[in-house]
């Protein structure tokens, strides 16, 4: 009994044994083996700044993230007060523009304050919570 199944022709295979990465340690003039692949004598220093500058990052985000609940707080009632005063001052006095512009402005920029220190607590957060504030 004949199958019904076509045989397709297998992928030829490439030879790779004259294949070398083009930077190996073995090329390298007087390389050994550090951390994270740096010679000994950078290694120490880079891993003490690297953690020094993780602990200062830290202790950042924390300050920050303490503080969060006044600035954000201020700056919601400073928004919401200012968008009121400016829609108050559009529609029922249009010819005082300067209080006009004056309250838009100030709210939005309280808004875009408040954005702002978000996006920076996010970015110093020591785990992922780019979407979680």
């Amino acid at each position: 009994m004949d199958s019904n199944l076509i045989q397709f022709p297998r992928k030829p295979v490439r030879e790779l044994e004259a294949f070398t990465p083009a930077n190996e340690p073995h090329d390298l003039p007087d390389y050994q083996e550090g951390a994270e692949g740096l010679p000994p004598r950078r290694a120490l220093p880079v891993r003490l700044l690297g953690g020094l500058l993780t602990g200062v990052r830290y202790a950042l985000f924390l300050v920050m993230y303490w503080l969060r609940g006044i600035i954000v707080g201020l700056c919601s009632i400073v928004s919401v007060f200012t968008l009121i005063g400016f829609l108050f001052a559009f529609f029922l006095m249009p010819e005082k523009t300067a209080m006009v512009w004056g309250c838009g402005v100030a709210s939005f920029t309280s808004f875009v304050l408040m954005w702002a220190y978000d996006r920076i607590l996010m970015f110093l957060s020591p785990d992922p919570m780019m979407t979680t504030l």
